[in-house]
């Protein structure tokens, strides 16, 4: 799954956060990736899907590993990493969630806007598609 395995990833992870605090609005909501545990740290952002993250509620708890399903699949089908999960996965879960940016590796890019990217992560904004009149 994703790790930061170096002073390198590390640097640049901390630098995608500190301009996830520096330039998105307070009530932003974040993808980041479930197995960094830093996020919050340096962002001062909310956070969707982080395993670490765990609530000690049994309902809670229920809830909070059927919403990490939802996006990665209950087998972990997408290996854990945000990169892989299908566009439309993706949104659905930002939609029912309010998530509004995602942080993740820089390659492979996602198929939505960038804000920001570095030489190890990249910053976007989550965009639904307009539907027509109803």
């Amino acid at each position: 799954g994703e790790r930061i395995d170096d002073a390198a990833t590390f640097a640049n992870w901390r630098d995608a956060c500190e301009w996830i605090r520096d330039n998105t609005p307070r009530d932003a909501s974040v993808l980041a990736p479930r197995a960094f545990l830093t996020f919050k740290w340096f962002s001062e952002r909310a956070e969707y899907g982080n395993w670490k993250d765990v609530p000690q509620d049994a309902m809670y708890l229920l809830f909070w590993k059927a919403a990490l399903d939802e996006l990665y699949g209950p087998e972990g089908e997408y290996g854990g990493w945000i990169n892989y999960v299908p566009r439309d996965r993706m949104l659905a879960v930002c939609r029912k969630y309010q998530v509004t940016h995602i942080i993740a590796f820089r390659e492979p890019p996602l198929d939505l806007p960038v804000l920001y990217r570095n030489n190890g992560f990249a910053v976007y904004r989550v965009e639904f598609p307009v539907s027509g009149p109803q």
